[in-house]
């Protein structure tokens, strides 16, 4: 609480059309309870200005600045306000037919609100919110909408706890750019980032940093629309990091990266309709526990569509990723950690699958396939009782899995098609494999390598005709078994 005098003092500094083409207006307020409110309205001919600015020190104040140009020429609006204190509440807004606008929010304190609306600019429209000095339960929001415009959005709390924050942008040949920094606060956050429109390109970044059950989203879609999202969080625990990006045509790239983090979530989701689009998916988790990793990419035509699941010195680690289209591509690598689990499940044509799990224990990978000239294939090294499984249907399809330096490991491979080809490769001790083929013209290899008594078992079954069986063992106490039939 600020209390300077009995009665607060307030100081009113108001200049209309101060000099020509021009509106200034500045109010100043300390104390507490204080009302401050600028309204510009409409301009001069010409290329004009008007500027509102608002300060207020002191508990439970309001502030108000509304700037409309209506239908008059070329106008820059500028609006800035600075609360200081406890429970303090503001709002900016602008409607520009033709021109720029700027607003500048900054606040200090706890139990804060602040709010920019920007419309009309045919320009561009330019908003920042700051909220600093360890504030506590602060909310920041930002709306922009233009046409032929570039909406530029920045909001950052810095030290705070419980803050939340959401940027709106929508436009029509417009450019959207946003960013939301929450960092330094020890509380549960969340931030919000919402872009739409039509043949629009949209960019957006949320970072958080030592924050708890924290959440950060990041919302794009629209017609003819390239879409790209960035999502960090560090150093925290019960996070949740989510990636939506849809529309008709366009481009989409969307990253998270989650490090020192604990029982995280990290999820992109990607969708076009429209034919020939290019979607990238990148999920980064490193030196955490608990943490899982999803993806989801649907494409339309000839589009393609990447996926990738890093997560690495981590423990009980979860990597999922759903594709349906054509040209697809998934790679998931596990490193140094236990309890791991991967999944690929993958529908369409020409398709690509790789995990890597390396110096894993009790980890499955697991890779699943429905089309038309698909490959697949698992690697796990330095493990210990890992499983791995490749299910592939339909025909031309090459399946891959090699388990070295481990023991006690499962591969199991099961094709349904023509044309298919399978190979298992173990090294170590205990490891058992099983290939299944069901159609013509398959191949099926299985070798597995034993120090002395290996104690392996090679299985493969073949139902068809023209079909090829190869199994080698080395070291002892081994089982191959190989089986060929008409179904």
């Amino acid at each position: 609480m600020f209390k300077l005098t009995p009665i607060a003092v307030s100081l009113l500094l108001v200049s209309t059309a101060s000099f020509a083409g021009g509106r200034t207006a500045t109010i100043t307020q300390l104390g507490d309870a204080n009302t401050g409110g600028v309204t510009q309205t409409g301009s001069d001919v010409g290329l004009n200005f008007a500027t509102g600015t608002i300060f207020q020190l002191g508990d439970g104040n309001s502030m108000q600045i509304t700037q409309d140009t209506g239908t008059d020429l070329p106008t820059l609006l500028n609006a800035n306000s600075t609360q200081v204190g406890t429970g303090n509440g503001g709002s900016i807004t602008q409607t520009n037919t033709l021109g720029i606008d700027n607003a500048l929010v900054v606040v200090e304190g706890d139990n804060n609100t602040s709010t920019i609306v920007q419309s009309g600019a045919v320009i561009g429209n330019g908003a920042g919110i700051f909220t600093v000095g360890g504030s506590q339960n602060s909310t920041a929001t930002i709306n922009q909408s233009g046409v032929l415009a570039l909406n530029a959005a920045v909001i950052t709390q810095v030290g705070t706890d419980g803050s939340n924050s959401s940027i709106t942008q929508t436009g029509i040949a417009a450019i959207n750019v946003a960013a939301i920094a929450e960092v330094g606060g020890n509380g549960t956050s969340s931030a919000d980032i919402m872009q739409s429109g039509t043949v629009v390109a949209n960019a957006a970044a949320i970072a958080q940093n030592n924050a708890i059950n924290s959440s950060a989203s990041v919302t794009q879609g629209g017609s003819e629309t390239a879409n790209a999202g960035i999502i960090f969080q560090l150093n925290s625990d019960g996070d949740s990091a989510s990636i939506n990006q849809g529309g008709f045509r366009g481009a989409k790239a969307g990253w998270v990266l989650q490090s020192n983090t604990q029982n995280g979530s990290g999820n992109i989701n990607q969708n076009t309709s429209g034919p020939g689009q290019l979607q990238v998916a990148t999920i980064n988790q490193n030196n955490g526990q608990f943490m899982l990793a999803d993806v989801s990419q649907t494409g339309a035509g000839a589009g393609l569509l990447n996926a990738s699941v890093n997560q690495s010195n981590s423990y009980g680690v979860y990597a999922g990723v759903q594709q349906t289209g054509a040209n697809l591509n998934a790679n998931v690598e596990q490193h140094y950690s236990a309890f791991d689990a991967s999944f690929i499940n993958q529908n369409g044509e020409n398709m690509n699958a790789y995990t890597t799990q390396v110096g894993t224990a009790l980890a499955i990978a697991a890779i699943d396939q429905t089309g038309e000239n698909n490959n697949a294939a698992i690697l796990q090294a330095l493990g210990v009782a890992d499983i791995a499984a490749i299910d592939q249907s339909g025909s031309g399809h090459n399946a891959f899995i090699g388990q070295v330096l481990a023991g006690g490991n499962s591969a199991v491979i099961d094709q349904d098609g023509t044309n298919q080809t399978a190979a298992v490769v173990q090294a170590g001790l205990l490891n058992a494999s099983t290939v299944t083929q069901n159609g013509d013209g398959s191949l099926g290899l299985v070798a597995q390598f034993g120090n002395g008594n290996g104690v392996n078992t090679a299985n493969i079954t073949q139902w068809g005709s023209n079909n090829f069986a190869a199994e080698l063992q080395v070291g002892g106490g081994n089982t191959a078994n190989i089986m060929q039939g008409n179904p």
